[in-house]
């Protein structure tokens, strides 16, 4: 009997769910390939999270619809494992056709592409399966027989596609030819938050490669699309489309993943090594700077202890200076002279060689470095040294871009145990380096964007065997960099994590406000942009049409103030002041008040969200809560757009403050503090009701313990 997940839908928030069998030839492979690489806990996560996300796309025995999802995992965390195991289960869950965009570069699309056919077995299951694949051109999709299987009814079919015009849109012509009515389709979308997003949303027609993914969905009438990413600011703040998420989930990093937090949290000290713009700068110095030699020096000294424990895995190095091709080709020049330049003097016989005792002393320095932060035994420094000499031997440094001069490693030509790559783009978004233990970073973004930073921490993933090895070499600017975007990664996944839990769309996060520390941007801004939150007074104030729900959100807020308040006199008015009052208690009542003016809607949810997150800090833990002057509603006057005009009242224009009778005004009586206000106002217009408006203030010294915090403009 098929083991079947299910997944409970609190309150039909996520309309799309159905029991996923969690079995099957595809699914069965797919587990057992990763029998070596995880324990039983972490491949039942994987496939739950992975059972998940095909429980949220179209049930593949219905007749039409569609949906959209996004798969979110850590950089570098192994998001493509998720990827393979929706594809096996979706297989083996009746969907006859799953298409896979992968990579917009041959060598990222060549290493997915890989990977899935060992994954899923595809040459050991070739008679249940038709594998198409677009690597070499577009012309490797022949048109015929993809019609004929597909008529035929009696093969599953994969496709990889690379993410590219030509490519796109030959899939699309294919699929045009066909009646596709009875075939459910999943499209999968590795990295989806880049090339295939709309950059011209403002624009009829949007940007070439989301027309084409476009044109390919709407090929099909009963599909699901399923975008992955480790970075989804874009996806998650871009104006609605075609591609906008309906649902998040998440997937689990494996135990030994070691990211942000390990690298760039509290114990960072272990693992970067930080210096000066000036001091890491090889291309102006025109030579290898002292922190270059050491960071190599980190990478031998590292090489020869794990050959001595036995550890003939890949060691790999990472050298990342610039976007510039010719840059890389500098830099490159500068790595294999050092290289060749150190090989000759640990060759050298001469006991009095200076250049051998200086080389042996940066080394020791490495050496001692590596004991004082290991948590593993490490060899002495004289049998290290004479490794070292060995790994020399076994050691290849590539130049790694799109030049004529520039390879691509990849499993089928990595020959060496050990590594030195130096290059740019090519080394960024997607890919894996092997056994990577050493990084140089000195390259800062052009523009912040964070999602591109976060993209660069290649030295993020599974390094369980030889963490006490890693160093990461970085300017300083670029650690803040990273350490700040630490707490941006945790905010937004904190947001999703809450929506997943609650079965809620992505779109019940209607404020969207997220911490972002400055310089950041969230993402590019031709794809959808964010402005800092201000402090200060933040006002509901659009008048409410329907006169029972206004009707009901004023008893409820007389009430809880009759409960709760104490009346208090400020100058010739009286407000019901509530101190102290609980968060829980004022989001309690928050959630009662019902509004239908989408204004209104979004600003309930901007405020709410505010309060939860200031209630993290102990000093903002609680809130005062004021019901103003209730004995009479104030009348007000409303705009053309529906918004109350003058809704605060100002202080007393005639009197002096010694006054006993001079007010103050509204957004004075609490000097400054944190409060939440409550107005009963009544439209001038007899037409419409008198309704509950909401006035939070929150001072601009919070940011002290907030920090920067960024509303989406959505």
């Amino acid at each position: 009997m098929s083991e079947i997940a299910k997944f409970k839908v609190i309150n039909n928030k996520i309309s799309a769910c159905w029991n996923v069998k969690l079995d099957g030839t595809f699914t069965n492979h797919v587990m057992e390939k990763y029998f070596s690489k995880m324990d039983d806990e972490e491949r039942e996560k994987l496939k739950h999270a992975s059972a998940k996300i095909l429980s949220y796309c179209v049930n593949p025995s219905g007749d039409n619809g569609i949906s959209t999802l996004l798969g979110l995992g850590k950089v570098q965390s192994g998001k493509t494992s998720c990827i393979n195991t929706v594809t096996a289960l979706a297989l083996d869950n009746t969907f006859p056709l799953v298409i896979l965009l992968t990579g917009t570069k041959k060598n990222l699309f060549k290493q997915s592409m890989d990977r899935v056919k060992e994954d899923l077995g595809i040459e050991k299951w070739g008679n249940d399966i038709a594998f198409f694949s677009t690597f070499s051109a577009k012309s490797d999709l022949p048109e015929q027989d993809i019609i004929r299987l597909i008529k035929g009814g009696k093969k599953k079919i994969l496709i990889t596609v690379l993410k590219e015009r030509t490519h796109i849109s030959h899939l699309t012509k294919i699929f045009s030819l066909i009646d596709t009515t009875s075939l459910p389709t999943i499209i999968i979308d590795d990295e989806g938050d880049q090339a295939s997003l709309n950059n011209k949303p403002k624009k009829p027609k949007g940007s070439t490669t989301f027309e084409n993914i476009k044109q390919l969905r709407e090929t099909f009438n009963l599909h699901s699309y399923i975008a992955y990413t480790a970075t989804p600011q874009a996806n998650l703040i871009k104006s609605f489309d075609i591609l906008s998420p309906e649902a998040c989930v998440l997937i689990p990093a494996g135990k030994t993943y070691t990211g942000g937090s390990t690298f760039h949290g509290k114990e960072q000290h272990k693992y970067i090594r930080t210096f000066s713009e000036e001091e890491g700068d090889i291309i102006s110095l025109g030579d290898a700077t002292i922190q270059l030699k050491k960071a190599m020096a980190d990478f031998f000294i590292g090489a020869a202890i794990r050959s001595l424990r036995k550890d003939n895995d890949k060691h790999s190095m990472l050298v990342h200076i610039s976007g510039n091709k010719n840059e890389h080709l500098f830099g490159f020049k500068i790595v294999e002279q050092l290289v060749g330049s150190w090989a000759a003097i640990l060759s050298s016989n001469s006991v009095n060689n200076i250049n051998k005792k200086e080389l042996t002393s940066i080394f020791k320095e490495s050496y001692q470095d590596f004991k004082t932060h290991t948590f593993k035994k490490i060899d002495s420094f004289e049998r290290i040294l004479k490794q070292v000499h060995d790994e020399f031997l076994d050691l290849k440094i590539w130049l790694v871009n799109s030049s004529k001069e520039g390879q691509v490693p990849t499993k089928d030509n990595m020959h060496f145990k050990n590594n030195i790559l130096i290059g740019g783009n090519m080394l960024e978004r997607g890919v894996t380096v092997e056994g990577l233990a050493v990084t140089y970073i000195t390259r800062w973004a052009k523009k912040p964007n964070a999602d591109t930073m976060e993209q660069r921490a290649r030295w993020f993933g599974y390094k369980g065997k030889y963490l006490d090895l890693c160093r990461i070499y970085l300017t300083e600017s670029l650690q803040k960099g990273f350490s700040d975007l630490l707490g941006h990664e945790d905010d937004l996944w904190s947001i999703l994590e809450q929506l997943e839990e609650n079965g809620e769309k992505i779109e019940s996060w209607k404020s969207r406000i997220f911490r972002l520390s400055s310089p950041f941007i969230p993402t590019r801004k031709s794809v959808g942009s964010a402005e800092e939150l201000k402090y200060g007074w933040i006002y509901l104030d659009f008048a409410e049409e329907k006169k029972s729900l206004a009707r009901k959100n004023v008893h409820l807020v007389n009430k809880f103030f009759k409960e709760n308040g104490v009346v208090k006199k400020y100058g010739d008015l009286s407000h019901v002041l509530c101190s102290n009052c609980n968060i829980d208690t004022i989001i309690g009542l928050l959630g009662d008040l019902l509004y239908l003016n989408e204004e209104n809607i979004k600003t309930k949810h901007l405020i709410e969200n505010i309060i939860k997150r200031l209630s993290n800090y102990d000093s903002l833990s609680y809130i005062d809560s004021v019901l103003i002057d209730p004995t009479k509603p104030r009348e007000r006057s409303i705009s053309s757009k529906g918004r109350f005009i003058k809704l605060p009242q100002g202080h007393s224009p005639r009197r002096v403050e010694a006054d006993p009778k001079y007010y103050c005004g509204d957004a004075n009586i609490l000097k400054g503090k944190y409060q939440l206000q409550f107005h009963i106002v009544k439209p001038k217009k007899e037409d419409i009701p008198e309704t509950v408006v909401l006035g939070l203030f929150v001072p601009e010294n919070t940011k002290e313990h907030t920090g920067r915090m960024l509303k989406a403009s959505v």
